[in-house]
């Protein structure tokens, strides 16, 4: 008849999640048994890698199952199909979703499953009671026995070869090191012929993210500088205004190294936000400079008044926009959850230092700009006299 499955639990993670990152190096081979025994050597191998926390095959330890074998001869009495015993048992254990609530964080699914305390051993599991019809709800171990069994192994195969996972944690300290110290190591091993290896993909992926950030920040600084050329009709004024991006990276570093958090995808992000938002201040300054130089007032004059006119609105919407991210960065899971700490600390560190060092910065470089600026019109006194 028809069996359905719940599969035990293999190693966890553990802990020391801010300390360490983990990656895994795949191996690929044609024999599966052979590459179980190469992947107990890889892995011992790599654990004496400097900075090598620890390293184990991942993914495929052995575990049992238990498996329900239903009693035909009840479930046809009862003209109960064994899809009806499985969706029961299943949504049992998955929960099903009710309803939503609506909460200052946003909405929050309501589910309604089993606690996983009811079913931590085999004793309780035989006395928990699942409906078969409307009316009619029976403990498990009437519906069918429970067999525990060994569960098969799960490995699969890719373009012909069999694939086994070792998973390698390190110290984040020393990450920059320990990549290619263990690609080093890697490739000094005594390798079988046609068996090879790679760092998985995983780690194919973060260089591929780390490719379109790269990507989505030079267009993002683009995009900017075209704005800017089209609102100031100049494409040197620009170029001064985009030295307030370059002003904001040693926020940026302080706010995330000193902190302990690391260049992570929502920092990345924050980083092209950053360049739509730090030049603000500069071309509140640079426009009102500019009003000045144009009415005729002296270009050092005129970035005095343009400083002195400026400071309190530049100060005061930096200050709206840091106070703003505060939550989002020191949030927690009850909020809008850790996961975006990082995005919030990258504007915040960002923003501080490009707000303080445009005002210090930023009238420096507009005096040299100005200065080196060829008049438009000659003056009067050297205009030839008509009289003559």
């Amino acid at each position: 008849g028809d069996d359905w499955g719940w599969g035990g639990h293999g190693r966890g993670g553990g802990g020391d999640r801010g300390m360490a990152d983990t990656i895994r190096v795949r191996l690929r081979g044609d024999s599966s048994t052979l590459l179980d025994d190469l992947g107990q050597r890889v892995a011992q191998y790599l654990a004496g890698v400097e900075g090598v926390i620890e390293s184990e095959i991942s993914g495929f330890d052995e575990v049992d199952e238990l498996r329900l074998e239903p009693n035909e001869d009840l479930l046809g009495r009862l003209q109960v199909t064994g899809d009806t015993v499985a969706r029961s048992i299943s949504s049992a254990f998955a929960g099903s979703r009710l309803s939503q609530m609506r909460t200052r964080s946003g909405d929050l699914d309501i589910t309604v499953g089993l606690d996983e305390e009811e079913t931590d051993t085999v004793a309780d599991l035989r006395l928990m009671r699942f409906p078969l019809t409307d009316s009619l709800d029976l403990p498990i171990e009437e519906i069918g026995e429970l067999i525990a069994q060994e569960a098969p192994d799960d490995r699969h195969r890719r373009d012909r070869l069999a694939n086994l996972s070792v998973s390698v944690r390190y110290s984040i300290d020393a990450k920059e090191q320990v990549i290619p110290r263990l690609e080093q190591a890697l490739a000094a091993f005594s390798w079988p012929v046609g068996y090879q290896w790679d760092l998985g993909e995983s780690w194919s992926g973060r260089w591929r993210n780390r490719a379109s950030f790269g990507e989505g920040l030079y267009l993002s600084i683009f995009l900017v500088y075209l704005v800017l050329a089209c609102l100031f009709e100049s494409l040197r004024t620009p170029l001064v205004l985009m030295v307030t991006v370059l002003l904001a990276i040693p926020g940026v570093i302080w706010c995330l190294h000193i902190q302990g958090d690391h260049l992570d995808t929502p920092a990345a992000v924050g980083l092209i936000l950053l360049c739509g938002i730090v030049v603000n201040n500069g071309i509140v300054l640079i426009d009102q400079v500019l009003r000045y130089v144009k009415s005729g007032m002296d270009p050092i004059i005129a970035i005095k008044n343009g400083a002195r006119d400026r400071l309190r609105p530049i100060l005061i919407t930096a200050l709206t926009t840091v106070l703003g991210l505060v939550p989002m960065a020191y949030a927690t899971k009850m909020t809008v959850g850790p996961q975006f700490n990082t995005l919030g600390k990258t504007i915040i560190g960002g923003l501080s230092a490009s707000t303080v060092l445009t005002l210090v910065v930023l009238p420096v470089l507009l005096s040299f700009f100005l200065s080196s600026k060829e008049p438009a019109i000659a003056p009067e006194e050297t205009a030839p006299d008509p009289a003559m």
